[in-house]
């Protein structure tokens, strides 16, 4: 790439970032619920992050594998049957490993979303 490709790259990351940063910063800081499009966000992911959050410190503590999960059912297969609202975004995989508040890993989540689509469109 050249230098003033580099630049211009650069400069779009700049106003992507300081963009979503005006819009999420103040959900961000003071832990407000952020609804994207519909209000059923809590309903659909909330649960199933937070069952993510526990399989992944049950990983920490005694090293059991985070694929099976005894909260639902009898032992039900938790990154198919239930993976599939947050699965689908990889960034919350990280989120939840970290224990991220589950708004701002929505939050965090759409910003990968918004730079991943600023640079795809800028690429092509």
């Amino acid at each position: 790439m050249s230098i003033k490709k580099n630049k211009s790259l650069f400069l779009l990351l700049v106003i992507v970032l300081l963009g979503a940063g005006f819009i999420y910063l103040p959900y961000m800081m003071k832990q407000i619920p952020y609804e994207f499009v519909t209000i059923d966000t809590r309903e659909e992911n909330f649960a199933f992050y937070n069952e993510l959050i526990q399989l992944f410190e049950m990983f920490r503590k005694t090293g059991s594998l985070p694929f099976y999960s005894w909260s639902d059912f009898l032992g039900t297969n938790f990154f198919v049957s239930k993976m599939w609202y947050i699965m689908t975004d990889i960034p919350m995989l990280f989120c939840a490993w970290f224990k991220v508040y589950f708004w701002d890993a929505l939050i965090l989540t759409t910003i990968f979303k918004m730079i991943l689509a600023s640079l795809s469109m800028y690429l092509l």
